[in-house]
């Protein structure tokens, strides 16, 4: 793919492009790292209460709305 080859080191040929899709799995695992972890903490509560916590997140119906 020619986007893997641009997301390379230069030392490799590559164009050494950060990858986006890598950043954000990483972000979005440890948000529910801290979701699952967090006791007490404003984001966790309005996540709750917008979502139901975070079996509401995974949800296909919460997934249909637009957060725009």
């Amino acid at each position: 793919m020619v986007w893997d080859k641009v997301c390379e080191s230069k030392e490799k040929g590559g164009l050494g492009v950060i990858d986006i899709r890598k950043i954000n799995l990483a972000l979005l695992g440890k948000w529910i790292w801290r979701l699952k972890s967090e006791k007490i903490s404003l984001w966790k509560n309005i996540i709750d209460s917008k979502y139901g916590g975070w079996r509401g997140l995974r949800s296909q119906d919460n997934c249909k709305e637009s957060l725009w």
